[in-house]
């Protein structure tokens, strides 16, 4: 049987209720992590952050629906161009 290793731990969000958390790569190495965090007041919104090969941080998008309502994110992937793909609903 084998284990798995943490080989690295890092956390750059700060709402306690995050949840939801995918984490992607692309071909070049980079790390992609989407979660649904409150970004605005009362809600959950989705957040993507991008890290390079070298785990520093490189930038962090979000999607808000309009309205007072929670996203939540369902899938995160990359092509081998290097996009992202995030997948999710809104209820907004």
């Amino acid at each position: 049987m084998s284990y798995a290793q943490t080989v690295y731990a890092r956390r750059d969000y700060a709402g306690l209720n995050d949840s939801g958390m995918k984490v992607a790569h692309d071909r070049f190495g980079n790390i992609y992590v989407a979660y649904n965090g409150a970004v605005s007041v009362g809600n959950h919104d989705i957040v993507v952050i991008k890290y390079n090969t070298a785990l520093v941080f490189q930038w962090q998008k979000e999607y808000i629906s309009s309205g007072n309502y929670n996203d939540t994110v369902a899938g995160l992937v990359t092509d081998k161009d290097g996009n992202v793909y995030v997948a999710g609903t809104g209820d907004g």
